[in-house]
């Protein structure tokens, strides 16, 4: 047994030993940056998606020695693109072996250099390029009229956003994920389907492909399925993405449904304390990060679908009639005022998940008509706050009619203020 022992132990040394070996043979490369993505920055050319060998030498760490211990650290770390770097504060890379201060500021400068491509503050030509970096995917195009709607004239679901549709079981959550996909296999991207809930219906996404004149094939060749059932299996998933969006032509990423994953990680019972909760949500928020960064450096769009728990009454945004007077009596005020109110069920995921999401979509039962769903946009800061009927058909979603309404802020204040 105790040989047995030995020989494991020497085993495991071996392999340690040649893993770290391996950077004892490495030396700062010569960037070659002809036909390579790039930007300009005080009169030098910096690369938009360096190795990380590369991003040493853009950052002035030659030394071969430091050079050499750096990577090394990052390989045990487990630190392999760009994108992996981005989850380390400054601090935490002071932290690590092999960097002093000074590298790590390099490091740092340099990344946030990358990040911006080129300076902090912008102004003239720069606002005008950074607009132009978004490309917009036509979704169904009587819905884009009015739900997706820009002040730039465009319409559609707009690039380096993360999006979330939330809402109960039965309103078309995965619907919507499968339209988005075939949405975009029409302008010729591929896309990364995530399911962890068993939704994913290949029939029916074949049903809707062939309804928008696409062929069974371009499903089979541009749809990239992957079933996973928690946050780090994720975490994984995404971590062997960023070293192939860009190769394989991926222009969108569909989670269905993001919370099960983290649900089935962290699962939440009355006995759950507050450290738990805190560690679920540290891990909610360094993964939405991730999704972040992924979306703005590599051009994409990300969706994923959550569920809603009961919350309480919110205004509708189709209230056509005027608010009574002042001088009304309260009790007939409230009466009609409560008439007007739809129970909106909140998002699981608290503001973290509220607060990475850059477009919030709520599906559910139209408050004035229960048969028809309703779709209402909120939490966008690009996006006016809008609703519209939709309904589920065989080439997937389409628009009940175009009719909506927007609600003044003022009514909305009042409401507020009366119910408190």
């Amino acid at each position: 047994m105790r040989d047995l022992e030995v020989i494991d132990e020497q085993t495991h040394h071996s392999l340690a030993d040649e893993s770290i070996d391996r950077f004892k043979s490495i030396i700062p490369p010569i960037i070659n940056y002809i036909n390579r993505e790039v930007f300009e920055f005080k009169g030098n050319k910096y690369l938009v998606r360096p190795s990380l060998q590369e991003l040493l030498v853009e950052a002035k760490i030659r030394n071969v020695r430091v050079f050499r211990g750096i990577l090394r650290e990052f390989h045990l770390q487990g630190v392999e693109t760009l994108d992996d770097l981005y989850d380390f504060s400054k601090s935490k890379i002071l932290h690590l072996d092999s960097f002093s201060q000074q590298n790590a500021n390099k490091l740092i400068k340099h990344l946030i250099r990358i990040k911006h491509k080129g300076p902090l503050l912008l102004g003239g030509d720069k606002l005008e390029l950074l607009e132009n970096e978004y490309f917009y995917l036509e979704f169904v195009k009587d819905i884009d009229m009015i739900l997706f709607k820009h002040m730039n004239g465009k319409q559609g679901l707009r690039s380096k956003s993360l999006i979330e549709i939330c809402g109960s079981d039965g309103v078309g959550k995965t619907q919507w994920c499968m339209t988005a996909t075939c949405s975009m296999l029409q302008v010729g991207k591929r896309v990364v389907y995530v399911d962890s809930d068993d939704a994913f219906n290949y029939p029916r996404i074949k049903q809707i492909a062939i309804q928008n004149k696409l062929s069974q094939r371009s499903i089979k060749d541009n749809v990239m399925l992957s079933r996973i059932d928690s946050f780090d299996e994720l975490d994984l998933l995404l971590q062997e993405l960023s070293h192939s969006l860009s190769e394989n032509n991926v222009g969108m990423i569909v989670i269905d449904s993001i919370m099960q994953l983290l649900q089935n990680t962290y699962p939440v019972t009355t006995n759950n304390s507050w450290d738990n909760i805190a560690i679920r949500q540290l891990h909610l928020r360094r993964t939405m990060r991730r999704l972040r960064s992924m979306a703005r450096n590599q051009n994409l769009i990300v969706i994923y679908t959550n569920y809603t728990r009961e919350g309480r009454y919110k205004v509708p945004l189709n209230i056509t009639d005027e608010f009574p007077d002042d001088d009304a009596d309260d009790l007939k005020y409230l009466t009609k005022l409560l008439k007007r109110l739809a129970y909106i069920q909140l998002p699981m995921g608290g503001p973290t998940l509220a607060h990475s999401s850059d477009l919030r979509i709520y599906l559910g039962p139209d408050g004035d008509n229960q048969s028809r769903l309703l779709a209402l946009i909120e939490n966008c800061s690009y996006l006016p706050k809008v609703s519209l009927n939709y309904i589920i058909t065989g080439e997937g979603i389409k628009s009940f009619n175009s009719s909506t309404i927007e609600l003044q802020k003022d009514h909305v204040d009042d409401l507020n203020e009366l119910l408190g």
